[in-house]
């Protein structure tokens, strides 16, 4: 923690705080959740657009997925003859950034959220933070 806020050359009385990127919920197009064992009976097609899709590959290895990755350069735009290829995919999961992107050309599809989860002395310092905005 020491060595990140010397090499931003914070001032001391400056909040740093500490967080990382978990996959979690898998939802339909819609918005409501799909338990993840109701997806382990089929094969999906796992669309990313992402820099480095290994923690989320890991992350569906982990939970017993099977899937077909389709791989895309980070902030792919899709043309209309890979958003018709998708779309003949009868099962496709994709990240919510990717979703934004697909959303046009997809009829039904999943979406993996991710979610932001904050060292245990760094949630309190933002909540403590936060409270203050809203007075």
């Amino acid at each position: 923690r020491q060595a990140i806020r010397e090499r931003l050359k914070l001032p001391s009385g400056r909040l740093l705080a500490f967080a990382t990127l978990e996959y979690d919920v898998i939802r339909d197009q819609d918005g409501t959740p799909v338990k993840e064992a109701d997806l382990h009976s089929t094969t999906v097609n796992l669309v990313t657009g992402i820099a480095n899709p290994q923690p989320l590959l890991h992350h569906l290895d982990q939970a017993g997925m099977n899937y077909e990755h389709i791989k895309f350069p980070d902030h792919h735009h899709f043309s209309d003859a890979e958003a018709s290829e998708i779309q003949a995919s009868a099962q496709v999961l994709t990240t919510s950034k990717d979703a934004t992107r697909l959303n046009e050309f997809l009829d039904t599809y999943w979406v993996i959220d991710v979610a932001h989860r904050f060292a245990s002395e760094d949630r309190a310092t933002l909540e403590k933070v936060l409270e203050g905005i809203g007075e």
